[in-house]
């Protein structure tokens, strides 16, 4: 059972209100050596070489020589990584966007402590935010001196940070089984209609297989007409790049208005569908909800008369259309499918009363699955953030772990 400590003392340092009367209050300065990596080309990354090159991300490429064999612990000083804490082992390189700390103490125990610190709020307000080693090195920390007791905090974490990390992975498993049921949902609703019983004939169309008897196979170029009018996208309110468009969904994201795309674009009306002819495994498709231009990578199709928008939208949505788009890309680093392929390939249309009817029962079972989908990622961040507490719990000496050991019982958190 966990306890706290019998004695505590007035805490000096900011957020914390007494530690340990064993502990001590010390700047990281005292604790740790610090200096910031060796740049390195991108000539000079290879997944086929075998030394981990580390940044402020982790693992950024793998290059033929390495500065050190020792475990280090690496902190992301630059940009969006500021802050970052990665404990590297073996033979390894670290990049000049990152910190690297060497230690005495127990490692382990240290990366604990350096996460629950949250160096990123170090960081300048600049465009390009910068962590430095001053920065890092003034910072007092709550520290126990005895390394057997740093070791017994960082193998209690160990163990308690694993367990909820398998449960994390798990709700995160049911998160993806929910979107390729979805994914099914669409695709099958699309190809098949909803009448389980409906006469089935044969399309001739080796990706299309079997097509309902009463649907009709039309070319896609026969249904749309591709809007490619270009204008000057500068001075428009509403616009679509790739970023606003969540894969597999279509669920327009919002950006700020730093990220936004100027220049030319494809005008498009709300009702049209945008198709991403760049990478099309990404599966990124919007109907329009209104006028607006969109960045050039993405097609803009207008349904004809025969066919409604949201059938055309949940269409090249599905898992079938996505993959023999992809199937037809050009160009190994950025891959493109074109017009004149997804133009000429045939689906299948049924009625517009079905088309509705197909649509709706669509945004019925999205709802609900939306639904799941948005309780289960409240939960995973529920255990992030009671990850995060005990992290702070046990590197602050809230709690007393130094009598801990591992319960027979090991799924209990």
């Amino acid at each position: 059972m966990i306890k706290k400590y019998e004695n505590y003392t007035e805490s000096n340092i900011v957020g914390i209100d007494e530690i340990p009367i064993t502990w001590q209050q010390i700047k990281l300065k005292y604790i740790l050596s610090l200096k910031s990596g060796d740049a390195i080309t991108s000539n000079e990354l290879s997944d086929e070489y075998d030394f981990p090159v580390y940044g402020g991300n982790g693992i950024m490429g793998f290059t033929n020589r390495y500065i050190y064999e020792n475990d280090k612990i690496i902190v992301g000083r630059v940009g969006a990584y500021c802050g970052n804490i990665h404990l590297a082992k073996g033979k390894i390189w670290v990049s000049d966007n990152a910190l690297l700390i060497e230690t005495e103490e127990n490692l382990e125990y240290l990366t604990y402590l350096l996460k629950s610190l949250q160096l990123n709020k170090l960081a300048n307000k600049n465009a390009q935010p910068l962590i430095t080693g001053s920065m890092v090195k003034d910072q007092i920390i709550p520290f126990p001196a005895s390394k057997t007791e740093q070791t017994k905090i960082a193998q209690y974490l160990d163990h308690q940070t694993n367990l909820i990390d398998q449960l994390i992975k798990q709700k995160e498993k049911q998160i993806e089984l929910l979107k390729e049921y979805r994914q099914a949902v669409i695709n099958e609703a699309v190809t098949k209609g909803l009448d389980p019983n409906a006469k089935m004939k044969d399309s001739g169309i080796e990706w299309l297989g079997e097509v309902p008897e009463g649907w009709e196979i039309r070319k896609l170029k026969h249904l749309v007409s591709l809007n490619s009018n270009e204008d000057d996208a500068q001075y428009l309110a509403f616009k679509v790049a790739l970023e606003n468009i969540e894969s597999g969904t279509g669920k327009f994201v919002e950006s700020n208005l730093e990220s936004q795309f100027e220049g030319v674009g494809n005008y498009f009306k709300k009702g049209d569908v945008l198709f991403n002819k760049l990478r099309p495994y990404l599966a990124k498709v919007y109907l329009a909800q209104q006028d607006g231009y969109s960045v050039g990578e993405l097609l803009v199709f207008s349904p004809k008369e025969e066919i409604i928008s949201g059938f055309l939208f949940y269409r090249l949505l599905s898992s079938s259309f996505i993959e023999v788009v992809n199937g037809s890309t050009y160009g190994a680093k950025m891959p493109r499918a074109s017009w004149s392929f997804i133009g000429n390939l045939s689906v299948v249309v049924p009625s517009k009363d079905e088309q509705s009817q197909i649509i709706d029962y669509i945004q019925k079972y999205n709802t609900k699955i939306n639904k799941l989908i948005s309780d289960i990622d409240i939960q995973i961040q529920k255990l992030k953030e009671y990850r995060q507490s005990i992290i702070s719990e046990a590197v602050t000496g809230k709690i007393d772990v130094r009598e801990w050991q591992i319960p027979d019982n090991v799924h209990e958190v």
